[in-house]
């Protein structure tokens, strides 16, 4: 097992976390892995969390926004977050974007504002599948 598997292990209650902690410390491939492992790990909270609309729509949100810092890992683009995601889409298509405004929408309207409902947020997720899918086909 992997230094950084170990790590993670460590980290499993809040991987962003650990992934935030070793970046710039351990190669970029690995943040991009330990990043990917977040979104899933997220995910899957997400499925949990479906009869709770804000809970899920939030976790759903991480899923996104840990697979944009994985591709800005891997692909190394430099910059703050909305600049990465201009570049990162310029590297792969109009799905960063569309991913990203998917995540933003989670985040306000079904998080903070409370705006989405079980059916919506069931809805979502394939999108956010769909998105963390062409994350990581982008990454292998």
């Amino acid at each position: 097992m992997k230094l950084a598997e170990v790590i993670f292990e460590i980290g499993k209650e809040n991987p962003q976390d650990l992934a935030d902690a070793l970046e710039g410390k351990v190669d970029n491939k690995e943040i991009a892995e330990m990043r990917l492992k977040a979104a899933k790990f997220y995910l899957e909270k997400s499925k949990g969390e479906l009869d709770f609309p804000a809970l899920a729509s939030e976790d759903m949100y991480k899923v996104i926004l840990e697979g944009i810092k994985a591709l800005r890992a891997y692909f190394e683009v430099q910059g703050d977050l909305r600049e990465a995601i201009s570049h990162l889409e310029d590297i792969l298509g109009g799905w960063v974007r569309e991913g990203w405004e998917l995540g933003l929408k989670l985040h306000y309207d079904g998080y903070l504002f409370e705006n989405i409902d079980s059916a919506y947020a069931k809805e979502y997720l394939y999108r956010v599948e769909d998105f963390l899918k062409n994350c990581e086909i982008a990454i292998s």
